[in-house]
């Protein structure tokens, strides 16, 4: 299940960045290597040489200075990051503008705004039986960030499956068929599709068929040889009787 990440406000990242510079720059001073230039600007200071106590100094000054700039981030209305650590769901971040988040975790950019998905042209049937090729349009988002992002890989990917599965058990109408049964075939499609995919966190406002066409069909197959064209998937060619009688139909 999602749930909020702990991110600190950007302006202690900022603070914390800058502290570690300014460490960093008195230790230089303390060492007594300043630029020329610099160390014109200061009071005259011998100096006491890069010794165990400047280079501790060194680092812990380095070392917060990365952690303060290092983690900062901003965030941005409809995207949210997953962050993990050491393989582990750490939160789930949806807040807006400049912040901090912790330099070591695994941030994932998440996309949570409104989404439209065309599929490409898959197997249906109506009422009746009869083949037929459906492209639907599906409305959808990424609700539970974290079930979205570790559950599934590709989201576009889980959806057509989801589609296809639908398909395969509500009959659509043809255009200009019975409007009523249109629209009761489009609300059982979406209620099986939000049905799957509300498992891995994504939420389907609705799932219509946008083209429904019949499915292509092949010419007959052929018994008798005669001249071409080829039946596909015979081997063998049709009579020029035979094929006529089926561009006719």
């Amino acid at each position: 299940m999602e749930r909020p990440a702990r991110v600190l406000p950007g302006a202690v990242g900022v603070l914390a960045g800058s502290c570690g510079a300014a460490g960093c720059a008195v230790t230089t001073w303390w060492a007594g290597i300043l630029p020329p230039i610099a160390a014109q600007a200061l009071p005259a200071y011998a100096g006491a040489g890069l010794g165990p106590a400047q280079w501790a100094a060194y680092a812990a000054a380095g070392a917060l200075g990365l952690f303060g700039f290092g983690g900062l981030a901003r965030g941005r209305t409809g995207r949210a990051w997953v962050l993990g650590l050491f393989g582990r769901y750490r939160g789930t971040v949806r807040r807006t503008g400049l912040m901090w988040v912790n330099p070591l975790v695994l941030r994932r950019r998440v996309d949570v705004r409104l989404r439209h998905w065309r599929s490409e042209p898959m197997p249906a049937a109506d009422g009746d039986g009869v083949a037929l090729r459906a492209v639907t349009l599906v409305v959808w988002r990424v609700r539970d960030t974290a079930r979205a992002t570790l559950g599934v890989e590709d989201h576009e990917t889980y959806l057509r499956e989801c589609v296809e599965a639908a398909l395969a058990r509500v009959p659509v109408e043809m255009p200009g068929g019975s409007r009523a049964a249109a629209e009761a075939a489009a609300e059982t499609l979406t209620r099986l599709v939000a049905a799957d995919a509300a498992a891995v966190g994504l939420e389907v406002f609705s799932v219509r068929p946008a083209r429904v066409e019949y499915a292509p069909r092949w010419p007959p197959r052929c018994t008798a040889a005669g001249s071409p064209p080829w039946t596909p998937g015979t081997g063998r060619a049709c009579s020029a009787r035979s094929w006529t009688r089926w561009r006719t139909r």
